[in-house]
């Protein structure tokens, strides 16, 4: 970065320094890890500064395992884990930079600003997983590959070998991957050297996200039930639904055969687990697997069904719900089709049988499920910790609610975090210049360019909005306003950190009596989704229409803070409201009045929000004789 003054013209040496937190431990969600890097650094390179961890998608060594693959969330990557930033000077005396919500910031930033090479940046070194590979011989980023699934045929009686193969969080299955990146602060991303021996040292301190926001399922909703009776099979080659080889099957020694899955009294889990075999080609890579060891199973009759002379519809398939048990391990069919195989426990009484349908709609006859009739695993039964489950070791006599089997809530944990940084020596005749100035009533300052974040909470989901934006900033770049669903907001099965239209009409911003722009501008294509058409090369659930007033003011919002847009596809999964309140990288002051943003809702909007408004502007950091001084100002 810097220098010498002499004839030869190279370059300062450098080194890059390993520096570890105050506590060296690992960090779980909702802990705080702070870090000083130490005033001996002297002068750090921004740019080959890091934060670096390996970062496992379970709790703390020896805790239970949880069920289902999660990941950060992937707009974000490990960004998504670090709810807020807070940057400080040695002396922690004055804040240099406070990022609330960071992570929501990043991901809304970050597919704006990506292209294939960034994307592939991002996946190798912010944690960044696009796909969950259901199985197969490679696994994932966070997930090894599934041990090879045993081949079996149950559709005959007689006693099966035990089976706890193919579990996602099984022992020796969940990786520790080693993730390197930049904090995307106005400081860490900056090209200004940071004086650091001027700072008195540099205090960093990271709030951890509570791991039901900050990450997802990695397999999405695959394998949960829908609205429409059926069973989401996105990403899978095949549907969640029984198969003909082995309907609800009662084979095991011990089982009474003419009660499906009932176990006698007195024999124990070993001798009757029960299985089924599902519509999905698994085979031995136990491939298109939505499920893992630990869901509870439930199965449902398939609309358009026959059930004593009623059909099968939207309005009474729930009357037809019923739980299985704990899935306990899979196995490969040894049908033609290498269907997939589920092993499962009851979580009932011995001689406790299915009972019957309900009386009322279907007569209250036998209850017995066929062909076609759909499986499924419910998203919030994965999101609590579940003891006392019953498994396939347990012996006959143990209680139901007493069994040996438990599995935690889904969780990560950093381990080996450390922070690496470049530190440069520029020529003395800079660093005396520097030091003296810095010691002096004149000073030196530098400007970053930072987000100051405002909140502001919905109170009715539709009609007109009025988002107040609290701005006392006088060099303002551009404001970003995030709409995210409170119901949402923790929630394995949703994206929490990413905006949404919801039936969104229009925006206006309005700064005292001034409207930004004359006209509102409309956003009423975002909630139109767009048919597939041609080839099955569109998935229909990521496709939406797009606005075009509304994307000029985006893109020019991010290039007026920095942010070289690159991708402006997919706006309506990753929504965002943006203005650029001065051109040609200049600034404006936004605090002589009030500033808000105007969003009219149709009347079928349903989510309340909260909006995340980002004030991206400069900020100026001072070192004088007085010490370290901040100022939006």
């Amino acid at each position: 970065m810097f220098k010498n003054t002499g004839s030869d013209s190279a370059y300062v040496p450098s080194k890059s320094i390993a520096i570890k937190p105050d506590v060296v431990s690992d960090v779980i969600p909702d802990e705080i890890s702070r870090a000083l890097i130490p005033s001996y650094i002297a002068f750090a390179d921004p740019r080959e500064t890091y934060i670096k961890f390996n970062l496992s998608m379970s709790g703390l060594t020896g805790s239970a395992p949880s069920v289902g693959m999660i990941r950060p969330q992937k707009e974000a990557g490990a960004h998504a884990l670090f709810r807020n930033v807070l940057l400080r000077d040695g002396t922690n005396s004055t804040t240099l930079e406070s990022l609330e919500d960071y992570n929501a910031r990043v991901a809304m930033k970050n597919p704006f600003t990506a292209q294939d090479s960034i994307s592939h940046k991002r996946s190798l070194f912010d944690g960044v997983m696009e796909d969950a590979n259901l199985g197969g011989a490679t696994g994932n980023l966070y997930y090894g590959a599934s041990a090879a699934l045993p081949d079996a045929d149950y559709a005959t009686a007689g006693a099966r070998a035990l089976s706890q193969v193919g579990g996602r969080n099984s022992a020796g299955q969940v990786l520790s991957p080693q993730l390197q990146f930049r904090l995307d602060t106005g400081l860490m991303k900056g090209s200004q050297v940071i004086p650091v021996a001027a700072l008195q040292g540099l205090r960093i301190q990271l709030d951890m996200e509570n791991a039901a926001r900050a990450c997802e399922f990695a397999a999405g909703s695959a394998g949960q039930l829908k609205a429409d009776g059926t069973v989401d099979n996105v990403g899978l080659a095949g549907t969640c639904a029984l198969n003909a080889t082995s309907i609800k099957q009662a084979t095991a020694v011990g089982a009474i055969a003419a009660r499906n899955d009932v176990r006698a009294t007195g024999t124990d889990y070993t001798q009757s687990f029960f299985s089924v075999q599902l519509k999905l080609p698994a085979t031995a890579s136990n491939l298109n697997n939505p499920f893992d060891i630990g869901d509870k199973l439930f199965v449902r009759a398939a609309i358009g069904r026959t059930i004593n002379g009623v059909a099968v519809d939207a309005a009474n398939q729930a009357e037809t719900e019923f739980e299985l048990g704990v899935i306990c391990g899979f196995y490969n069919s040894t049908d033609a089709a290498g269907n997939l195989g589920i092993y499962y426990v009851p979580q009932r009484a011995a001689g406790v049988s299915f009972a019957t349908f309900p009386a009322v709609p279907f007569g209250g006859v036998d209850r017995s499920y066929t062909e076609n009739d759909v499986v499924f695993y419910k998203a919030e039964n994965r999101a609590l910790a579940q003891s006392g489950v019953l498994t396939s070791t347990d012996s006959g006599d143990v209680a139901v609610g007493a069994g040996t089997a438990s599995f935690s809530a889904p969780s990560y944990h950093l381990s080996d975090l450390e922070y690496l940084c470049l530190s440069v020596q520029p020529p003395e005749s800079y660093v005396n210049g520097l030091l003296s100035a810095a010691t002096s009533d004149r000073g030196v300052s530098m400007d970053i360019v930072t987000t100051a974040t405002q909140r502001f909470n919905q109170s009715t989901a539709a009609g007109l909005t009025s988002n107040m934006i609290p701005c006392s900033q006088r060099r303002v770049k551009s404001v970003f306003v995030q709409p995210l669903a409170i119901a949402d907001f923790r929630d394995l099965n949703k994206r929490s950190l990413s905006g949404i239209p919801d039936d969104a009409r229009n925006y206006q911003f309005v700064y005292g009596t001034e409207l930004i722009p004359v006209k509102t501008v409309p956003l009423d294509r975002y909630s139109q989704v767009v048919d597939a058409f041609g080839t099955a090369n569109q998935d229909v659930a990521e496709q939406n229409k797009t606005e075009a007033i509304h994307l000029s003011q985006l893109e020019g919002a991010l290039v007026n803070a920095g942010n070289m847009p690159r991708s402006l596809h997919k706006v309506a999964k990753n929504f965002a409201i943006a203005r650029a309140f001065s051109k040609y990288n200049q600034i404006a002051d936004l605090s002589e009045q009030s500033l808000s943003c105007r969003i009219d809702y149709k009347n079928t909007a349903t989510k309340l929000k909260i909006f995340n408004n980002y004030i991206d502007h400069l900020r100026r950091i001072s070192i004088s004789s007085q010490g370290v001084m901040a100022s939006d100002l």
